[in-house]
Parts: C-alpha cells; structure tokens; sequence
C-alpha cells in the first residue's frame, strides 16, 4: 500500500515538473513570437521613413552688412539670377556637355548632371549629339576631350541667348593631342524654380538651356 502511494506521489510530481516545464516553453515561445512581430513592425517602420524625406532647405538672404534678413524655404525663393551667375553656370553646363574624361563613372555622372540643366527638348538634341559624336567610342579608345573657352557674349537684341566660342583637344590615352578644333555655340537660357532637393543640389538657381546649336568654325 505503501509502496503504491509512493509511486502515485512520484507520478503526481514527475508530471507536475513536465507540466512546469511544457508552460516556461510555451510562455518562451509567445515571448519570442512577440518579439518577431514587434521586431518586423520596427523594420517596416524605419523603411517608411528612410524612403521619406524630412529634409527642408532653406535659404537665407542677407543684407549688405551680413544680417539676415530673410529665412525661406529653397522652394519659395523666386532668385532670378543675374548675368555673372547665367555666365558661370553656362560655361559649367558646356565644359560638361562638351568634355570627355578616361573614366566612364565620370562620363555617366557628367551626362546625368547635365540633364538638371536642360529641358525636354534640349535633352533630346543633347541626346542625339552624342550619339552622332560617338561618345561611348571615344570612351571605348580611352579617348579624352577637353574644352577651353575663349569667349562668352549675350547676342544683342535678345533676352537670354549667349554665343560662345571654344576650343577642343582631343588626347589619346597617353596624353598626347591627336586633334583640336575651335567651335561656336548658340546657347538660349531660362528659368525653372527647383522643386525636388535633387535639382536644389544640382540646379539650385534654377537655369535651363532651353536650345542650342553647335557647330565648328570656319
């Protein structure tokens, strides 16, 4: 009798530690599905706000002394820039359109670069100059171009159409000149307000080559 209340004791408490143990596992398991979801919505939530951007530009215009006097937006800033800022900006845009480095990441940087510059049509006729140039052959021959400006005037009797006149040597890859040209080119401006950060930081005042025409002089 005796030896029978033992085993039952024996089995009572053999099961109740099973079941202890079966109840800290399964208590372990919802703790650790929990935490997959909570760790799931965490990552969906940084996603979503890595692929949104909370970066607001802003400019500020000062006055002669330096104080501001000023402070919006980069997007509500209507800058109309003036002749030394259409001056500098155009030569950049030609020395990117019209030069030809070794490295084909620079080639593809340059051509995306200047398409903040230029509208539909423009980039169409930009389009077609390289292709009618061979510009990946050049690349492909490790060809390389580079361009020196000899002169910058705005044509009389328009708005905003600049002339400009240029020289171009072509080097092999060991740097010798194999060929040079003087070219002249009709560039006519406008003015685009930027709307994405990416044109700010690549076209912040805005100005675009609307058309152009390029040809070798005579």
């Amino acid at each position: 009798m005796d030896r029978e209340i033992g085993y039952e004791k024996a089995k009572e408490e053999f099961l109740d530690f099973y079941m202890k143990q079966s109840k800290t596992i399964h208590t372990w398991k919802l703790l650790s599905f929990i935490s997959l979801v909570l760790l799931a919505v965490s990552l969906s939530i940084t996603f979503y706000l890595s692929t949104r951007s909370s970066l607001v530009p802003y400019v500020i215009e000062v006055d002669s002394t330096g104080n501001a006097k000023a402070i919006n937006t980069a997007y509500e800033v209507k800058y109309v820039p003036d002749e030394v800022a259409q001056s500098y900006f155009l030569k950049e845009v030609l020395r990117d359109m019209r030069s030809v480095p070794r490295d084909k990441v620079l080639v593809g940087r340059n051509f995306k670069k200047n398409l903040f510059f230029l509208n539909g049509f423009s980039e169409k006729k930009y389009r077609d100059l390289i292709q009618k140039e061979k510009l990946s052959e050049m690349v492909e021959m490790f060809l390389s171009r580079d361009v020196f400006i000899n002169s910058f005037t705005k044509i009389s009797g328009t708005k905003n159409s600049y002339q400009v006149r240029w020289e171009e040597k072509i080097y092999d890859k060991n740097g010798e000149v194999v060929s040079k040209e003087n070219l002249i080119g009709i560039f006519t401006l406008d003015k685009k307000q930027p709307k994405t950060l990416e044109e700010i930081d690549n076209n912040p005042l805005g100005i675009m080559v609307t058309d152009f025409s390029i040809s070798k002089e005579k």
